[in-house]
């Protein structure tokens, strides 16, 4: 059995609450902080973006090393891989997302249901700067 040990106070910080408006996904970043960012914030307060009408939570992303001509935000491609969407450097590639009131889903049955067009530009999530 260890012994409790008190922890120095020297560099301690206080971290504020996270706020949902710090989850809205900025597609002008990198792709590989971007895939972070939504990894970091499941199970709360999940990382959101609008498509279109919609907006989207999204539970799991991978960055995609690749040259995109596409501005930040347009959707690449959009199929049972995954909704690729171009980042400020390289692509985020997301393989699981919700719809507002939906239930998780991977990339082939969201697409099944809701398909997005190529070339569909993301924005900020309500709320969010």
């Amino acid at each position: 059995m260890s012994v409790a040990e008190v922890q120095p106070e020297v560099g301690v910080t206080y971290a504020n609450k996270i706020e949902k408006r710090e989850a809205a996904i900025d597609f002008a970043r990198p792709a590989i902080e971007l895939a972070r960012q939504v990894r970091a914030f499941d199970p709360f307060p999940v990382a959101s973006v609008r498509l279109g009408d919609e907006v989207l939570r999204l539970w799991r992303a991978s960055a995609v090393e690749r040259n995109v001509p596409a501005a930040p935000g347009t959707v690449l491609a959009a199929d049972g891989a995954g909704v690729v969407i171009a980042a400020g450097e390289g692509a985020l590639c997301v393989t699981e997302l919700q719809r507002a009131g939906g239930r998780r889903l991977s990339a082939r049955e969201f697409l099944a249901g809701c398909p997005l067009a190529i070339g569909l530009r993301a924005a900020p999530a309500p709320g969010t700067p």
